[in-house]
């Protein structure tokens, strides 16, 4: 008996791109791709047949179409990549936002809520704020799509080229039980790329 340990993670959900020569005819077929001749993978202290698996992945795969270079796009930017960016050091809209709290505690820190504040400083503030924070939203955009346009030109692409690609979503807490098919590696015999969406 052959069998895969996947690993453990927190309460998740993952897009696969997933690449076939052709697509799979049936399940059986399938499950010879995915997983050769094991017969459980692993996830927690639970087996999970292999041929149960194909089975659901084989059902999943039969509405689907074969995915566009956008639909690629559009799912590798829906969730983490290498070299997705977000700026976590102290920021300018950071620290005018701790300064608003200081300086008006009766606002509660709710520079954004701008109904609520009537004092001119507090506005002149607020809008600085604001200025700041779209500035920052616009450089980490610009910074992400262009590690998003990496990535895909230089990993995604040349790694599906040839194969017919379609798309897939596992979550370990959907009500489905799937938690196996998101954590078990169960696409490692194939090429695929994970989208993890944590």
């Amino acid at each position: 008996m052959k069998s895969r340990s996947g690993f453990v993670s927190n309460s998740s959900s993952s897009s696969f791109i997933i690449g076939f020569e052709t697509k799979p005819k049936s399940a059986a077929e399938l499950c010879r791709l995915l997983f050769d001749d094991m017969e459980f993978v692993q996830y927690y202290d639970k087996a999970f047949s292999t041929t149960d698996i194909a089975n659901i992945i084989f059902e999943d795969l039969k509405g689907e179409r074969a995915a566009s270079a956008h639909k690629i796009l559009e799912t590798v930017a829906s969730g983490y990549f290498p070299g997705y960016h977000y700026d976590w050091r102290e920021r300018p809209s950071a620290k005018m936002a701790r300064q608003f709290k200081e300086m008006f505690p009766e606002y509660e820190g709710d520079y954004w809520n701008k109904e609520k504040i009537t004092k001119t400083m507090a506005k002149q503030l607020v809008a600085k704020i604001h200025e700041a924070r779209e500035k920052e939203d616009a450089e980490d955009k610009a910074i992400e799509n262009a590690a998003l346009n990496k990535y895909v030109t230089e990993t995604v692409n040349p790694k599906l080229a040839g194969k017919k690609v379609y798309v897939l979503e596992y979550a370990d807490d959907d009500g489905r039980g799937r938690g196996h098919i998101e954590h078990g590696d169960v696409f490692n015999n194939i090429p695929h790329i994970q989208i993890s969406h944590h």
